[in-house]
């Protein structure tokens, strides 16, 4: 049994692995892709929020986020895969993903 659960863990290392090192690959695309489609007139140059809501840091699952996409609620258009591929909408999440989240307010010293 313990042999199984290490296979595992180091099976899950090394997807973790390779889910970071493709998401390094795809995040600059993305950021462009971010700018040029103009994502960041609503969401923020860096997905904060604005005129349309917070998408970063911590987006949605990239299911659920490509739904959101092809077919949005409200004011966003719908951008469908003429407009961007399933590659760039990849590449895009993949840019949400890698922003940081801000730092703690708690852990910022006031007065120094």
């Amino acid at each position: 049994m313990q042999r199984i659960l290490k296979t595992a863990a180091a099976v899950t290392g090394f997807v973790v692995l390779v889910s970071s090192s493709a998401l390094a690959q795809d995040a600059e695309n993305g950021n462009q892709l971010f700018q040029a489609k103009g994502c960041w007139t609503c969401h923020g140059t860096m997905g904060q929020g604005g005129r349309g809501p917070k998408i970063a840091p911590g987006p949605l699952a990239f299911e659920a986020f490509a739904a959101y996409v092809r077919q949005p609620a409200l004011e966003m258009p719908p951008f469908r895969e003429p407009i961007l591929s399933d590659a760039e909408l990849q590449d895009i999440h993949a840019y949400l993903l890698s922003i940081p989240q801000p730092p703690d307010p708690a852990d910022t010293i006031v007065g120094q």
